[in-house]
């Protein structure tokens, strides 16, 4: 058997990677994730990223099995979500609270 741990958990060696494609909404402003299971500590790391580059990375507590990240009103576009130490998780849901792109146009 090639798989460490269990089965559908990511444990520390594994990261889950969530990209927000463009379209009729724009960058994030924060990301919620609900967790199936949860084992270990409970913790785990979120990082945070714009245009491919590495923007912040938060360490959450995930022991009441939501956790709702931001960067303090930062945007994002991409986020990558891992298992800190001895977690292991999976994932029931996860949502995005994105921003409205609009067209604007001034007319003189």
């Amino acid at each position: 058997n090639f798989f460490k741990g269990e089965t559908g958990l990511v444990n520390d060696e594994e990261q889950l990677a969530f990209t927000l494609k463009d379209g009729d909404f724009g960058d994030a402003l924060e990301v919620e994730f609900e967790f199936a299971d949860l084992r270990g500590s409970g913790e785990v790391e979120v990082e945070f990223f714009e245009d491919g580059m590495l923007i912040g990375t938060q360490v959450y507590d995930a022991t009441s099995g939501i956790v709702t990240a931001d960067l303090d009103g930062e945007s994002f576009d991409a986020v990558k979500i891992g298992a800190v130490d001895d977690t292991a998780f999976s994932l029931d849901a996860f949502g995005f609270e994105r921003l409205v792109v609009t067209d604007s146009f001034d007319f003189v």
